[in-house]
């Protein structure tokens, strides 16, 4: 049996290995292999000054090049890791975690410095805890960032409604009509014709009143008029300098929600496109039009959030990219509770989540499973992950088979138990 003890620094296929910590401005280098550290800019032109010089280095020592090694760091990575992919480099992703916890077992310290941490990240690399740096397709790429923004936009469309409830309680006390009070139809006749002031309302009149409202919502209800007529008489006034401040803050803000909702709906007008060319191309299942509550947008922001499914060498592999795979806690006799990992990327699981719940209803796609375990006992929370689980591995499957999902034969094949079928043929 021949031994074969690798060089320090390089790694088992011969690379010479580059690990780098990552700041805003600054790379801190660290090559083991000659003991050297070196901080660089943070530019394209530095890093490939740097990454040329070690090329010569590992071509003297007969290596088969250099591989870059970093930590994800919001995107400061980029420069880098382009830079390096554009000389031929290999790239790979070290877990911040990961890195955590070896700085620990490298020097029994818990302090972090910029020298230390390359010097664990080539650590790691050794030890083969490396995640794979992918270059996504373009249309991967712009289905990710039109995910992104509209969740940002999402996310800012609700701080504003939720300003908008807080101002309307010193601008008209008493106003209710629900909650959809302020973004109903009849909620925004009223922003929209009287902005919320209940003494326009009550100088108006109650006959001049319904005209208005009428004419904006011809099918308003009586009672609703005359709730909303009630509330603003018993509102309590406010001088008139502070009613235009408020008026004023309102119509802002339902200005910033209809830009919101405008954007929103074109990056879903672009993400329903960008799925439909996934879908000709052959990768991305195509929808069944008799399932209620599936949506290509939800189905394209999976698609574009997980990347190509031939990425993917298994169904586990998809689950733990997502952070859907379980992690066990045990020991003897002990047996701790089974938990999502959730290391995986965030929005790949909101996005599964959101294409998931519309599901859930009796009479959809996955009614009968959520109602069957919910009498089982499990609790709720539990089912909609078991949900999101289960309908991952059905679009990673559909996809790779290249087949139109079927509602009626995934709804048959779960009633369908192996055991049940093997005890109907021996009867």
């Amino acid at each position: 049996m021949k031994i074969v003890s690798l060089r320090p620094g390089v790694n088992a296929s011969g690379h010479l290995v580059l690990s780098v910590d990552v700041s805003k401005k600054y790379l801190d280098c660290y090559v083991r292999f000659s003991d050297r550290y070196r901080r660089i800019l943070n530019t394209s032109t530095a890093v490939a000054s740097h990454v040329a010089e070690l090329l010569l280095l590992a071509r003297r020592e007969n290596l088969s090049g250099v591989l870059v090694a970093c930590e994800p760091s919001g995107g400061f990575e980029r420069t880098l890791l382009e830079t390096a992919r554009a000389l031929d480099c290999p790239c790979v992703y070290v877990s911040g975690e990961q890195v955590a916890q070896l700085r620990k077992i490298e020097s029994l310290d818990t302090g972090k410095t910029d020298v230390k941490d390359p010097r664990v990240i080539e650590l790691a690399v050794s030890l083969g805890k490396t995640l794979r740096y992918r270059l996504l397709p373009p249309v991967y790429e712009e289905l990710r960032l039109l995910t992104a923004a509209s969740d940002a936009d999402e996310q800012a469309r609700a701080r504003a409604k939720q300003r908008i409830v807080t101002t309307t309680i010193g601008l008209f006390p008493g106003y209710d009509l629900g909650k959809d009070r302020f973004f109903s139809r009849t909620g925004r006749a009223v922003i929209d014709a009287y902005h919320l002031d209940p003494s326009s309302i009550v100088r108006a009149g109650r006959t001049r009143f319904e005209g208005t409202m009428r004419r904006r919502v011809p099918r308003v209800h009586h009672a609703t008029l005359d709730k909303i007529f009630a509330q603003a008489e018993e509102a309590t006034l406010r001088s008139e300098a502070s009613k235009k401040v408020l008026k004023g803050r309102v119509m802002e803000l339902m200005g910033d929600v209809d830009r919101y909702n405008r954007r929103m709906d074109h990056y879903r007008t672009r993400i329903e496109d960008l799925g439909r060319a996934l879908q000709h191309d052959g990768l991305l299942c195509r929808l069944d039009e008799d399932v209620s509550g599936l949506t290509l947008y939800n189905l394209a922001r999976i698609a574009g959030e997980a990347g190509p499914f031939t990425d993917f060498h298994s169904r586990r592999a998809l689950l733990r990219y997502a952070g859907l795979n379980l992690r066990e806690r045990q020991s003897g006799l002990y047996r701790g509770r089974t938990r999502l990992s959730k290391k995986g990327r965030i929005m790949l699981r909101k996005a599964a989540a959101q294409a998931t719940f519309p599901l859930l209803r009796h009479d959809r796609l996955f009614g009968e499973m959520y109602a069957r375990k919910r009498a089982g006992g499990m609790c709720a929370q539990k089912v909609k992950v078991a949900v999101m689980r289960k309908f991952l591995v059905v679009v990673y499957a559909m996809t790779l088979s290249g087949r139109t999902f079927n509602a009626y034969r995934f709804t048959n094949a779960a009633r369908s138990r192996p055991g049940q079928k093997r005890m109907q043929m021996a009867c």
